[in-house]
């Protein structure tokens, strides 16, 4: 899971818009943190991240993560509005919505 301290501190500040990831792509799932069982959606959202990770491990230059938008309801504004669950790729500081 992606906290906001994280986020912050390796992807992009949100306070200085300072891109933080160099050339690294991010591709972050929002959606609510449940057993992949008990809902489609939400648990697609965490099984996809959890699958192109394992992928694409030996690419440094991509990285996939999830935030949990019930308790960082602030990142998941910041990222993709009031679109949750939803995923998001980053790249040198620009966002787009999947």
């Amino acid at each position: 899971m992606i906290t906001p301290e994280y986020y912050d501190n390796h992807i992009v500040s949100r306070w200085s818009e300072r891109w933080l990831a160099d050339d690294i792509v991010w591709i972050i799932g929002i959606t609510k943190n449940v057993p992949y069982k008990d809902d489609f959606i939400f648990g697609l959202i965490g099984r996809t991240m959890h699958i192109l990770n394992e992928h694409y491990k030996s690419n440094p230059k991509i990285r996939f993560g999830l935030i949990d938008y019930t308790e960082d309801e602030l990142l998941k504004m910041t990222l993709i509005g009031d679109l949750a669950p939803s995923i998001a790729l980053i790249k040198n500081g620009t966002v787009i919505k999947l």
